[in-house]
């Protein structure tokens, strides 16, 4: 590596400049990923050409007491297999693929049984798993054994069982990378699945698999392949298929320079009428030809080859201020960059062949924070680094402090995130049933719930704990957002966002025991004593929710607000499904609950009606 020598500044610099944009057309780029491919479903003409068992739909329902049980109405946007006796074949896409990101929602009646083939060769089983406290490679999500006479071998089952109950709609994601093959055909790498998520859980990481798994279209492994959804087990649907084919090219970085200018800097546009104090050659991009902790600029000029001509996502991560300049036109403009883990985006159209950039990387303190990122994702390229190794510093995450549930129920006080907020009166409770929730004491509202295991309380203990955080280990449902409970003029009257649970019409009094240990949780309603308290009573991955209110005056205007979401839907079964993603569930007893629309969000309300000393009502979420 070669340094160029530079003119030293006889005066110490250091410059204070007004935090503005070097580009009068720059705009806040928020985009993450760029955009999937999606399968049209408006037909099957995205598919090889199949039997009569496969075809599109409007919509579909399944009771999940039923087995087998698939109805569909007419329409377009739902894929739906229906196998019948002698009539049950594969479905095959029109594209084939090799490193693969698909993404898809699919939903089984009780009881069915279908699968997911990568390159038509790698199976991720799709089962009814719904409730299994133990499972194996043949479970929802477990990566297929393979099948050599009569014997099976390999397969892996997915860490934890994160399937939903019959009738919902279940979300998998599988990052997939095809086998790798030298000149001579010759495999030199096995299949790999590098990430495989069931409903918001991660279920499997880097699992390799030596060959075809069983009943597989192909006995061979090639480069490419079509996707095949299997067709001659079991009833399924699937929506919203989307996936990314990534190719083997990536973006070069040639001819590169860099120039570092000693100061606090705050624009790059300051740096054009400096002289640097270093500058040379370099082969690579880091944060590290600072040879400083901190008051300096760096500037990276060179190169960048596109292998493709389309769209291009860049991504700064820095411990400063940085800035992307591509063919002298600002990419990214992440002025205010602090921490590595807060990125910023843009997004550029760029041709095939060679284009000038520039990276400015502006240290002006906070020393104890380093790091510099530039990593890219492009037409068939996955997010990709362009920086060497060494310039993210590499941290060793603290150990986890997981709090396990044993025989008793546990609780755990502490913050909660939802939609963004962090809510502060919160209470995390840990089942012996597998079965956890979130309660927001605050608003007396049933937040979250999520089936496995309990919660990780690591950042309410590593370092000074400030963030004082749970987090669930498991996929969270979230049930909530509003004030369970709240005084209406009228059934049709606005539910409120919030409630001061310190006011005279409610105030939140605590909570006891039961013999069992599980909490109830009681409230001040007025004139009436409230008590809540959730459990699993029924069904495998449940809650059943029970409010007791006692009053000796008749209290008419109390309502329950029993869900809340996109849509609502009244099943045949008698259920409610909430956003296609939970079943609420109604004792006769409870009456028919109002259904109602706010601000475009459907919602259950059910009125309390106190005409008595002690008035009760239950009901059951079940997903």
């Amino acid at each position: 590596m070669n340094y160029t020598s530079a003119i030293i500044l006889s005066f110490s610099t250091l410059f204070y400049i007004s935090c503005s944009s070097s580009s009068e057309h720059s705009s806040p780029f928020t985009s993450t990923r760029l955009p999937s491919q999606e399968i049209s479903l408006v037909d099957l003409s995205s598919f090889q050409e199949t039997s009569d068992n496969w075809q599109i739909a409007g919509d579909v329902y399944a009771n999940r007491h039923q087995e087998a049980a698939l109805v569909t109405e007419p329409g377009r946007g739902v894929l739906v297999n229906l196998p019948q006796e002698n009539n049950g074949q594969h479905l095959f896409t029109s594209f084939e693929h090799g490193d693969l990101d698909l993404d898809l929602d699919f939903m089984m009646p009780k009881g069915s049984n279908s699968g997911i083939y990568l390159q038509g060769r790698y199976e991720v089983q799709l089962f009814d798993s719904w409730g299994k406290d133990s499972v194996s490679f043949g479970d929802c999500g477990g990566i297929y054994e393979r099948w050599q006479g009569n014997q099976g071998y390999e397969g892996t089952a997915p860490q934890t069982n994160a399937c939903y109950a019959p009738g919902l709609w279940q979300h998998l994601s599988i990052k997939f990378q095809a086998p790798r093959f030298d000149d001579q055909g010759k495999k030199i790498r096995d299949a790999l699945f590098q990430k495989v998520t069931l409903n918001g859980v991660v279920i499997h990481e880097n699992v390799s698999v030596s060959g075809p798994t069983r009943s597989a279209a192909f006995d061979d492994e090639q480069p490419m392949g079509p996707v095949m959804f299997q067709g001659d087990h079991g009833p399924m649907a699937f929506r919203n298929i989307r996936y990314k084919r990534y190719g083997t090219e990536h973006i070069t970085l040639t001819d590169m320079t860099y120039q570092r200018y000693d100061g606090q800097f705050y624009t790059s546009d300051t740096l054009q009428t400096l002289e640097p104090q270093r500058s040379g050659e370099v082969d690579s991009i880091s944060y590290l030809f600072a040879q400083q902790p901190e008051r300096y600029a760096l500037v990276f000029s060179g190169t960048l080859t596109a292998p493709a001509s389309g769209d291009y996502l860049m991504t700064l991560r820095s411990a400063g201020a940085g800035w992307l300049y591509i063919d002298e036109h600002e990419v990214v403009n992440h002025m205010q960059g602090e921490r590595v883990d807060e990125p910023g985006y843009g997004q550029v159209s760029l041709s095939e062949g060679e284009h000038s950039f520039k990276l400015v990387f502006s240290k002006p303190g906070q020393s104890w924070r380093q790091g510099l990122a530039w990593e890219y994702e492009g037409p068939e390229i996955p997010v990709t680094a362009l920086q060497a190794p060494g310039s993210i510093p590499r941290q060793e995450p603290p150990p986890p402090h997981v709090v396990e549930v044993t025989n008793n129920p546990i609780f755990q006080r502490g913050f909660w995130w939802l939609d963004n907020t962090k809510r502060t009166h919160t209470m995390a409770v840990g089942l012996p049933s597998n079965v956890n929730y979130v309660y927001d004491l605050r608003n007396g509202a049933l937040l979250s719930a999520w089936g496995g295991n309990f919660i990780d309380a690591t950042q309410m203990w590593d370092g000074r704990g400030e963030d004082q955080t749970i987090t669930a280990l498991g996929g969270v449902m979230t049930l909530a957002h509003r004030p369970s409970i709240a005084k209406l003029a009228s059934s049709r009257s606005d539910w409120p966002d919030s409630i001061d649970m310190e006011s005279q019409q409610q105030r939140y009094l605590g909570y006891h025991l039961t013999p069992t240990g599980l909490p109830v949780f009681e409230y001040q309603l007025s004139d009436a004593l409230m008590q809540d308290q959730v459990e699993r009573k029924q069904e495998e991955r449940s809650l059943t929710r029970t409010i007791t209110v006692a009053s000796k005056k008749p209290q008419a205007s109390w309502y329950c607000l029993v869900a809340e979401g996109n849509s609502i839907k009244h099943l045949p079964d008698g259920s409610y499904s909430v956003d296609d993603h939970y079943y609420i569930t109604l004792p006769k007893a409870a009456g028919t609950p109002i259904e109602r629309q706010q601000g475009g969000q459907a919602q259950l309300v059910l009125p309390i009606g106190m005409q008595s000393d002690t008035t009760k009502i239950s009901y059951t979420i079940v997903w």
